[in-house]
């Protein structure tokens, strides 16, 4: 079946929001099938992903190699500069259910939507036109994020040097707005030199349990008003279902981000949102958000 991102967004996203979506995001299509026997879903996601590797800093040189280019998928279209692992993504997840990609990059579309939908309804919080994304990869959440935020200024760390190089290669943004920080090394912390935004996506999950000192950085820098995260937030997630309980299971195997919202509880922070909105790939729906503000 066939379903445009306006049908979905109405099973996803408060109703009141529906209309501040854009024509170019809302009136695309999804190919896609339903997958009803979901425990062999299940169990078919146990087994093929028995032996992914963990997160944390032992994969640098993956991703070294991965954003020099061998994990970059390339096209003549929208979908050029993106992570290749939305082009391997056979699944995607929302309402609760499972669906075979029967399009491809059903996936991608969800997921900037959802970028979309944060931004749209969170950054008039901050007083602040200055974002920065933390760990960037391909930097393709920047392009699209630019072409809908144009009146903010975007900057970008990353922790390998391959990414940085190609996303200035690439145009994407300029050599003085682009850091390398990598989370597991607090000498490299670095930020913009005015009141910014952090934000992560799918990024901050490498660093397991290994975040405290790269966010307390954050919350101590007064520059640093709050943050935007789509990250894979186990608390989030209602394990009474199956899909969710599968989801969580695969994040502590893969070691994903771990106690990350009881540690922004202890902090003196305003959290603006703490919500799973469902929306994932084939392994996980990993893309819960999460915002705060100072």
């Amino acid at each position: 079946m066939k379903l445009k991102l306006d049908d979905i967004f109405i099973k996803i996203f408060p109703i009141d929001s529906i209309s501040f979506f854009p024509n170019e995001i809302s009136n695309k299509e999804l190919e896609i099938l339903q997958i009803h026997d979901v425990n062999n879903f299940i169990k078919d996601c146990y087994y093929s992903s028995k032996n992914h590797k963990t997160c944390g800093n032992h994969r640098k040189h993956d991703w070294e190699r991965g954003w020099s280019g061998d994990g970059v998928y390339y096209s003549d279209d929208e979908r050029n500069n993106i992570p290749f692992y939305f082009k391997k993504n056979t699944h995607v997840r929302f309402d609760h259910k499972v669906y075979k990609d029967v399009g491809e990059f059903a996936e991608l579309d969800l997921l900037q939507s959802l970028q979309f939908f944060l931004f749209k309804t969170f950054l008039p919080s901050f007083d602040s036109k200055v974002i920065i994304e933390y760990g960037f990869g391909t930097g393709s959440n920047i392009n699209f994020l630019k072409r809908f935020f144009s009146e903010y200024s975007f900057y970008g760390a990353e922790w390998v040097d391959s990414a940085i190089e190609q996303i200035i290669k690439k145009n994407i943004l300029p050599k003085e707005k682009v850091f390398l920080t990598n989370y597991f090394d607090e000498n490299t912390f670095q930020s913009p030199p005015e009141p910014y935004i952090m934000f992560t996506n799918a990024s901050l999950e490498q660093c397991g349990a290994n975040y405290q000192k790269f966010m307390d950085y954050q919350i101590s820098n007064e520059l640093c008003l709050g943050g935007i995260h789509i990250e894979p937030v186990r608390e989030l997630l209602d394990i009474n279902e199956p899909l969710n309980k599968q989801s969580y299971d695969y994040m502590h195997r893969r070691g994903y981000l771990d106690g990350y919202l009881e540690y922004l509880k202890t902090k003196s922070i305003n959290l603006l949102l703490t919500k799973d909105y469902g929306i994932g790939s084939k392994y996980l729906s990993g893309y819960q958000s999460v915002v705060w503000k100072k």
